[in-house]
């Protein structure tokens, strides 16, 4: 009888949590992982996604170039990415996130730096200050599915699931600056900053 009711404990227990996790929200990785089961179901892959994301993040950085051209030589370029919307240099959500989903739900965000949930598909706005305060260059870091065959692009040894840069390079950081012997252009950091915080990078980085 004591085994009777510990199997039917069991059993009840078991039905609970199943019933639980049906009931329970699905979270974006969830979203995205059965985006790509459709996907590749239709004979889709994943590559498709990741390369629509890179051509997606060249749009966003032909605005920012075009921002800049129009309001020099006040500031360069602009403190948030909204700027660059709300001065029609792109259109209102930017471009669709290929790896969430292909709709007005599903559009790109600039999010915060490094892997997360929200990473894949997306992309970062990282901006370098000159010292008036103004935005003087910018890196964009766009994130793939996940931290596999991704960038560390911070050099400290770990992914940061970073698939794409792309940014304002320009030949007068290095006419600026007189490097030291054994230390080359490649290996300087300069600080960046993005929601709230602050990124060592290169400007030619990868």
């Amino acid at each position: 009888m004591k085994n009777f009711v510990i199997i039917v404990l069991s059993t009840i227990v078991v039905m609970f949590g199943v019933a639980q996790a049906e009931n329970y929200p699905p979270t974006d990785r969830d979203r995205y992982e059965e985006y790509f089961d459709q996907k590749l179901e239709c004979g889709l892959d994943i590559q498709t996604s990741l390369d629509m994301t890179k051509q997606n993040l060249h749009g966003v950085q032909l605005a920012l170039e075009r921002y800049a051209v129009d309001n020099y030589p006040d500031h360069c370029y602009p403190e948030s990415i909204d700027q660059i919307v709300l001065e029609q240099y792109m259109q209102p959500g930017l471009y669709p996130n290929s790896i969430l989903g292909i709709s007005v739900e599903n559009s790109a965000m600039d999010v915060p730096f490094g892997w997360s949930d929200i990473a894949p598909g997306n992309f970062t706005y990282l901006k370098y200050y000159d010292g008036n305060g103004n935005v003087e260059g910018y890196v964009l870091v766009a994130y793939g599915v996940s931290l596999e065959d991704t960038m560390d692009v911070t050099g400290n040894g770990r992914l940061d699931g970073v698939i794409i840069t792309l940014g304002s390079v320009s030949s007068k950081y290095k006419e600026e600056i007189s490097l030291p012997d054994g230390v080359e252009y490649e290996d300087l950091r300069w600080l960046f900053r993005a929601h709230g915080q602050e990124i060592l990078l290169n400007f030619l980085y990868p």
